[in-house]
């Protein structure tokens, strides 16, 4: 039962970094005048550290069960 909970917490992780993402963008869009490079660059930011935890994660699971 953990486990199905832990990956219902990654599901609104991805969420969570996705929507502080874009709103820290259009923050920083409107104080630089910048059009949606801003808003790329977090996003890919944010999908590329959540990945990295993801990987981590995966592989302490994995250790776990052995």
């Amino acid at each position: 039962m953990n486990k199905y909970i832990l990956f219902i917490g990654i599901g609104f992780e991805l969420v969570g970094l996705i929507v502080g993402a874009i709103y820290l963008a259009s923050f920083l869009e409107e104080k630089y005048g910048n059009k949606g490079t801003i808003s790329a660059g977090l996003i890919l930011i944010a999908l590329v550290a959540w990945f990295v935890h993801i990987y981590y994660l995966l592989r302490k699971l994995y250790s776990d069960s052995k």
